[in-house]
């Protein structure tokens, strides 16, 4: 007489399965989901990157703008003091004027090429 457990195999098929295609395609999938990982954590990092860019540019532009315009605003208040000066005569305080706006012109010339657009 057979047992339970015999009967019930008994019942099962006897066909054998071959699981290694399986493991492999399985295996497969996780390498892949694996580099899928990682080339989604490098996007975000590149997305992070860019936005600390974009963030860093426009922080540089605007003090470089803010350096420009007190140039701009030095430079002609040099030059009407220089002005002044020699209407007056007092061309100890012509030639200061003179000269300091020369060291902010030459002072800033080499840098104006930083600019980012």
């Amino acid at each position: 007489m057979k047992s339970n457990i015999e009967k019930v195999y008994s019942k099962l098929p006897q066909k054998k399965h071959n699981l290694g295609k399986h493991k492999v395609d399985l295996s497969l999938l996780d390498d892949l989901n694996d580099r899928k990982d990682s080339w989604t954590s490098k996007h975000d990092n590149i997305t992070e990157l860019f936005e600390q860019i974009r963030s860093i540019k426009s922080e540089f532009n605007s003090i470089f703008n803010d350096v420009s315009s007190e140039y701009d605003s030095l430079s002609d208040e040099y030059n009407d003091l220089f002005n002044k000066a020699s209407e007056l005569g007092a061309d100890d305080l012509a030639d200061k004027a003179f000269s300091n706006r020369l060291d902010i012109t030459n002072y800033l010339k080499p840098n104006i090429k930083w600019k980012v657009d």
